[in-house]
């Protein structure tokens, strides 16, 4: 269990890059006074760590360069949300599923070496909850792959993490493309091991724009190549659906599924504070990528119903009007039911 919360950690996350990366990403920005502890702790450690950064290189031209992969890999490809790293967690389980690891993403260049000093230092002092979504967060549990390449490769979109107000800028460059350099463009073409003929596809946009435009490529590839196996039934649960959505149109909280939807226990505190973290009680069997049933567990409590109707923008004489009569019915008790 990790001591500390994020805000109190004592580094960033570019403790563990290359210090080529580190001088370029901190290169003409201007640290906070309260911030300037833990930059300066940050940079002496990132120093300190890259005087030892060919151990691995040497540990891999001796153990694993020259082997060849057993099996042809199959990658999956996902938007990175609280579904999806359960889901994750879950794929990890596997013997057979490779992925990095959190501790990985932070030390990208001591995966083969130090392993011993520093992952335990790392899950003693990191929270053991993700504060976005409250996802459980270790060492050695999957994590995305652009984290690791953050701290290989300076002009990386999650600069702004360090540099918030940067973060539209850092959007045009690094995600759109729009303002990035053919220096920058090239450096990251090199740390992702891009050649000639080799495809990157970066979509970017908003979660209902990218998300189904993914998936379609995901499955006009598959397709394509063959990678489908035919006669396979492959069922699977979708669960933790986002309780809320934001409609751009009326700038206020839709329900994704219904307002009678039951959210999640631990997701009750954040009803009013922050309902883009809040999580349903739903569920959707697919198979093959076919929704094939869905359901969820029903509001039993008149005044969490109340809640419920408030946080989507009712007044109460709207709540009295509309759905009075369950709310009354829910005072007289009603089981739990889905």
């Amino acid at each position: 269990m990790g001591l500390l919360e994020f805000s109190k950690l004592p580094v960033n996350t570019l403790v563990g890059a290359d210090w080529h990366t580190f001088k370029t990403v901190m290169r003409g920005q201007h640290v906070i006074p309260q911030k300037r502890t833990k930059y300066i702790l940050t940079k002496c450690i990132c120093r300190l760590l890259s005087t030892c950064s060919g151990l691995q290189e040497r540990k891999y031209r001796k153990e694993l360069a020259d082997k060849p992969l057993e099996h042809d890999p199959l990658f999956i490809l996902g938007h990175w949300r609280s579904g999806t790293t359960f889901l994750h967690n879950i794929f990890a389980q596997d013997k057979h599923f490779g992925y990095t690891t959190t501790y990985q993403t932070v030390f990208p260049h001591f995966m083969m070496s130090l392993q011993g000093f520093f992952k335990p230092t790392m899950g003693w002092l990191m929270p053991d909850k993700r504060p976005t979504d409250n996802m459980e967060l270790a060492p050695d549990l999957p994590q995305e792959e652009e984290f690791a390449i953050n701290n290989s490769c300076p002009f990386n979109y999650y600069n702004f993490w360090f540099f918030p107000e940067r973060m539209q800028e850092y959007a045009d460059r690094f995600l759109t493309f729009k303002d990035i350099t053919p220096e920058e463009l090239q450096a990251i073409l090199d740390a992702a091991n891009m050649e000639k003929g080799d495809v990157m596809l970066i979509v970017a946009d908003k979660n209902k724009v990218t998300l189904p435009t993914l998936g379609a490529l995901r499955n006009m590839l598959g397709k394509k190549l063959n990678l489908i196996e035919e006669g396979k039934f492959n069922f699977l649960w979708v669960v933790e659906f986002p309780f809320f959505e934001w409609n751009e149109e009326t700038e206020h909280w839709d329900a994704m599924h219904h307002p009678f939807t039951m959210p999640l226990p631990e997701c009750l505190e954040h009803l009013e504070s922050d309902p883009a973290s809040v999580r349903a009680q739903c569920y959707d069997m697919v198979l093959n990528g076919t929704e094939l049933l869905s359901g969820s567990i029903r509001i039993t409590d008149w005044q969490l119903q109340e809640r419920m109707f408030k946080a989507l923008g009712l007044t109460a004489e709207d709540i009295e009007r509309k759905f009075g009569f369950i709310v009354d019915a829910y005072k007289y008790g009603a089981p739990q039911h889905g």
